[in-house]
């Protein structure tokens, strides 16, 4: 079971030790991470040592990924990379990002669904650290289509799954913007997210959210609020109190949804070592 997750996830295991690693100011973390990562990128390697035969976009993001942490880490991927490449420029942009997959770029704005601009920054980061241009990828461009989307922002309490996304849309802008978190930003310049975060978090609570519980929880540290927070306290409280004694959450859960769950939760509960604040460098305040 493990050995077929790996496979499917290795990917996205890369990226989540390398950012620990480079976030987390205590010493035994940073070395067990760095250790597992040495590891996950040797079996990574193997697996991963040229591009498959009928390869599509999907896979070619999710190599992006450990292309970014092998580069990272000056490990030889020079073939890979080659072949990456090679294959993006065969590929339609619309095949790579959402927006593109129609022509009229002035209605797509208004019609982005949040899950497909949320996969937008994520795919859009990995793309611009790669050195990769795709169309309307830029950091100018997903600027754009992030402040159309936060005119709507919601403050009523909900617990569907559209409104989970909506919640990850501010998450997620936080991550890409402070590189996943290795970055604290300007609270002055995240006050709209804040408010969000900050009135939705005890709900998400009282319905013992983990994932997006933890995901506020370290965006809110990120843009400057302090751990003595009162809702911070809360959401720290209600992570611990949820920990399995394999030191996973959610275990009842299929395995992808229990590992996403565990990373929101340790990335919460990890003490961060923030390289410096930087402004966000939005083109729309």
């Amino acid at each position: 079971m493990m050995i077929f997750f790996f496979n499917e996830w290795g990917s996205d295991i890369l990226v989540t030790l390398y950012f620990f690693m480079e976030i987390s100011c205590d010493d035994d973390i940073v070395g067990i991470c760095e250790s597992n990562l040495n590891i996950g990128v040797e079996k990574w390697q193997i697996l991963s040592s040229c591009l498959q035969f009928g390869a599509g976009p999907e896979d070619i993001k999710y190599l992006l990924e450990g292309i970014f942490v092998l580069y990272k880490l000056s490990r030889n991927h020079a073939k890979l990379r080659k072949q990456i490449y090679a294959k993006i420029n065969r590929l339609h942009s619309s095949t790579l990002l959402s927006i593109n997959k129609q022509n009229n770029k002035t209605n797509t704005l208004h019609k982005t669904k949040d899950k497909e601009l949320n996969d937008d920054m994520v795919w859009s980061f990995f793309f611009r650290e790669n050195g990769v241009h795709i169309e309307n990828g830029s950091e100018v461009d997903l600027d754009i289509r992030c402040h159309t989307k936060n005119a709507s922002l919601s403050f009523s309490k909900s617990e569907n799954n559209i409104f989970r996304e909506h919640s990850y849309f501010v998450t997620h802008k936080i991550f890409t913007k402070s590189e996943w978190c290795q970055y604290s930003l300007i609270p002055e310049e995240w006050l709209i997210e804040i408010s969000f975060m900050k009135f939705n978090l005890p709900n998400f609570i009282r319905v013992r959210d983990v994932e997006i519980t933890g995901e506020f929880v370290q965006a809110l540290k990120g843009v400057g609020i302090s751990e003595l927070d009162e809702d911070i306290q809360q959401a720290t409280k209600f992570l611990i109190s949820t920990q399995h004694f394999d030191g996973s959450w959610l275990q009842s859960e299929i395995s992808d949804r229990k590992y996403h769950a565990t990373v929101c939760a340790v990335g919460a509960l990890l003490d961060h070592n923030y390289k410096y604040r930087r402004h966000s460098n939005n083109i729309i305040s």
